[in-house]
């Protein structure tokens, strides 16, 4: 029968969600790097519809913005996903202590005002601000937006970090007396 063993599980499984957490970062900062309509490939035929560029853009900044919302929305469930694997490595860990226990429930804690609250509401008012102009003074949509979208990214360093921190007291030695 196979055996896993819960610490180097749990050393997996932080990897990994440190690993999907950076992925996320790269796939939503990119979306937005590409809409440009110049820089896009037969871009004069596919928009064709849209000859003034300001609403060519608008539509190409659209789909990006449609393509991260439903990734944060998948990103969401996986984290917790990986937030219930790792909590089981962490109950059967032999090495468990209040500090890391601790740090993960900050991570949880994390995740679930990312999953309750900011993408849900971020997608809200980003659906209502799509097609707004982005010259002058901001709509208070686009204030609240980013006012959101700030604490979001603030919250989701500040995971990677807790992530980080979590995975690397999984790496280090066990003292003496914890050796088999």
């Amino acid at each position: 029968m196979l055996r896993v063993d819960p610490d180097r599980a749990l050393c997996a499984l932080l990897a990994a969600w440190l690993a999907v957490a950076a992925a996320m970062a790269f796939v939503a900062t990119s979306n937005f790097r590409v809409v440009e309509p110049a820089d896009l490939r037969d871009s004069e035929e596919v928009f064709a519809a849209h000859e003034d560029p300001v609403e060519r853009r608008m539509a190409i900044r659209y789909i990006a913005s449609e393509l991260n919302r439903f990734y944060f929305q998948r990103y969401d469930r996986i984290q917790a996903l990986l937030a219930g694997a790792c909590f089981l490595a962490l109950v059967a860990s032999r090495r468990r202590s209040r500090t890391r226990a601790l740090l993960f429930g900050l991570v949880v804690a994390i995740v679930a005002a990312n999953a309750f609250h900011y993408t849900p509401r971020l997608v809200e008012i980003g659906r209502e601000i799509d097609f707004l102009p982005r010259d002058g003074e901001p709509a208070e949509p686009v204030r609240e937006f980013w006012r959101l979208h700030h604490q979001s990214v603030g919250l989701e360093l500040g995971k990677m970090a807790l992530l980080a921190s979590l995975l690397f007291s999984c790496l280090r030695r066990a003292p003496a007396s914890e050796t088999p």
